[in-house]
């Protein structure tokens, strides 16, 4: 069936959004807000439509700068006037002294032509046959500021925005990151996304100031690390961040820890990448998220520390908050304290495993290679990897995934739960989830249920469920074939850390009459992943049928 057309929104539809986003402010976080992003909310409301107007148009570009003589939006009628309201209350003023700092960005505001034209006129050094940036690069260093200011004002209107900042805290505060903004909406109301929340009871994502101030130096931060690694040499990195460390890490809220870890995983890493081995380590000593840990054992081995390395796989093989750290450090301690040199038991598994021939015309597409070879001896395959399982999840589960009442949903365009990649899911969910389990074991109530979610859920955004065709039959066929308390045993190992358990299952799902075994498909070069391995591991002391299969490919 085709898609129907978008909805066309009202000429004027982002002053909605935008009052919107004023009255969430209000209402969740007015007792957080500073005098000046109070001020703020007040003032705008006293504005004409067009002054509102051209506020949110300028609220929604990039930078501070704006040439205001190329707007052209239609549903502003009198732009002149708005701009002057907005100078009236200070809220654009014209750049002038003291802005020297912002000189580049002025200049890239506008078109190449125009800067060549001024460069000549302040009888500069350029030519026309430069590129744009070349040409800014002159004049930045070479112009007299105020001169070209004043170029600048003779042929353009040039105003600075200079409520951008408490707009930028509004968004930060209403998504919690700083990529999304208010044309979220407009995904959401032209239909392009369905989004399972309706209703207004929201829980705030900050509780304070303080969470929110930290969550967002943390990420801005790490923003400004990604720019470091492109400009700058390893040791002037690192010093940045040994100083960002020293004065924010001991203070910072438990909110912005996550970022903060994402930020020192990926500077190990790129340490590492640069062969400074010590450094690297040190780094990831800040940090207990996965993989840090892991990588501190690799890096003490080959600092030649390798007591100290045992020390640590010997805590992380019990308290390791992932399957793939605590066999990672398995491993490593059979590597280390047995005599003579150890497989891993990944690989060992995989060694044991049966092999096929299949024709290297799927040397790409290896899975449906296998899946080709089972359906020639009668079985139904499907690829499934991590979607059976994921589909299972979503649909049985989909109330106590959405419930507002666990306060992981803090506004009305989120996708997924706050909580949904940490190990703080299961708990606000347990009892609920509990009930819901016993629909497993009665096979008419169960079909009921997960064809209803199906239909009146269907194409609504959720962080388990594809919107396959074929995923209902999938769902429904691996319910008849699995006993449900095996079904029962999957289900809150994924509930335990869903970002994690959620991934690594067997390629495969195949069954005939009442026969089914899941395949893991593995080409030549390919190896077992530790996440595979736990689920293999786990299906076979459960009883369901599992396997790995090792491709060879025939000589055609």
């Amino acid at each position: 069936m085709a898609k129907p057309p978008p909805k066309e929104l009202p000429p004027r539809y982002y002053l909605e959004y935008f009052e919107y986003l004023l009255g969430y402010m209000e209402q969740y976080y007015g007792n957080i807000l500073n005098d000046t992003e109070k001020q703020f909310i007040r003032q705008y409301r006293t504005l004409s439509q067009d002054a509102q107007c051209l506020a949110v148009r300028m609220a929604n570009r990039r930078g501070e700068f704006f040439l205001l003589d190329t707007f052209n939006y239609e549903e502003i009628e009198d732009i002149l006037s708005a701009r002057q309201e907005l100078a009236a209350i200070d809220w654009v003023v014209e750049p002038g002294a003291g802005q020297e700092t912002f000189f580049q960005e002025l200049l890239s505001l506008f078109p190449k032509p125009f800067l060549y034209r001024m460069g000549k006129d302040l009888e500069l050094k350029v030519k026309s046959s430069w590129k744009k940036g070349e040409i800014l690069d002159v004049l930045a260093e070479a112009a007299v500021y105020e001169d070209a200011l004043a170029y600048m004002n003779t042929f353009h209107d040039v105003v600075m925005c200079t409520f951008g900042s408490v707009v930028y805290m509004f968004r930060f505060l209403f998504f919690g990151n700083l990529y999304e903004d208010l044309t979220q909406f407009v995904v959401r109301d032209i239909g392009y996304v369905r989004y399972e929340q309706t209703t207004e009871d929201f829980t705030p994502l900050f509780r304070n100031r303080e969470e929110a101030e930290d969550k967002l130096k943390a990420l801005e931060a790490y923003e400004y690390y990604k720019y470091l690694i492109e400009t700058e040499e390893a040791e002037s990195v690192l010093e940045w961040y040994e100083d960002w460390v020293r004065q924010h890490l001991g203070t910072m809220s438990e909110i912005a820890m996550p970022t903060f870890d994402k930020l020192t995983l990926r500077l190990g890493q790129w340490l590492e990448r640069q062969e400074w081995w010590d450094e690297a380590l040190q780094v990831y000593e800040h940090t207990q998220a996965s993989p840090g840990p892991e990588r501190r054992i690799r890096l003490l081995q080959k600092l030649g520390k390798t007591e100290e390395a045992i020390s640590q796989a010997e805590y992380l093989e019990k308290e390791g908050a992932t399957a793939e750290e605590r066999i990672f450090a398995g491993d490593f301690l059979r590597k280390h304290l047995s005599p003579g040199q150890q497989r891993k038991r990944t690989t060992e598994k995989l060694k044991a495993a049966e092999e096929i021939e299949i024709s290297s015309e799927y040397i790409h597409q290896v899975e449906l290679g296998v899946a080709q070879y089972y359906s020639e001896q009668g079985w139904t395959a499907a690829v499934t990897e991590n979607a059976l399982w994921r589909s299972m999840f979503g649909l049985l589960f989909w109330e106590e995934i959405f419930d507002e009442q666990a306060g992981a949903f803090h506004h009305p365009l989120q996708r997924i739960p706050s909580d949904m990649m940490g190990k703080e899911f299961l708990k606000p969910r347990k009892k609920a989830m509990q009930a819901k389990m016993k629909l497993l074991y009665n096979r008419d109530a169960f079909v009921s249920h997960i064809g209803q979610v199906f239909d009146t859920r269907n194409g609504t955004a959720n962080p388990f469920t594809g919107w396959n065709p074929q995923t209902l039959d999938l769902v429904l066929e691996g319910h008849r074939l699995l006993l449900p308390d095996q079904w029962e045993a999957v289900l809150w190992e994924m509930a335990k850390h869903p970002k994690e358990n959620g991934k690594g299952f067997p390629d495969l799902f195949l069954w005939k009459s009442e026969e089914y075994q899941f395949v893991e498909v593995k080409s030549p070069n390919d190896h077992l992943g530790p996440q595979q391995w736990f689920w293999l591991n786990f299906f076979e002391l459960r009883g369901v049928y599992a396997k790995i299969i090792r491709v060879r490919w025939s000589e055609d």
